[in-house]
């Protein structure tokens, strides 16, 4: 069965979107939790394109946070 779209179009698509999304929607500066790291490391894994929240952004976050953001 051919589909309407190719599938690596479709992805491509996708992708672009995410990152054009996620341009306009973050600050420059991202405020990282543990769970925005493990969603953009996850995202990276599967479609091979993540946000900008590393597990080491969120923990320089965190440490950040939690000392009164010196």
């Amino acid at each position: 069965m051919k589909t309407a779209i190719p599938i690596r179009q479709m992805s491509c698509v996708v992708a672009l979107c995410l990152l054009l999304g996620a341009c306009g929607t973050q600050p420059f500066d991202p405020d990282c939790t543990a769970e925005k790291a493990a969603r953009s490391t996850a995202m990276k894994a599967t479609v091979g394109v993540g946000g900008r929240c590393t597990p080491k952004e969120a923990v320089s976050d965190t440490i950040e946070r939690n000392t009164g953001g010196e």
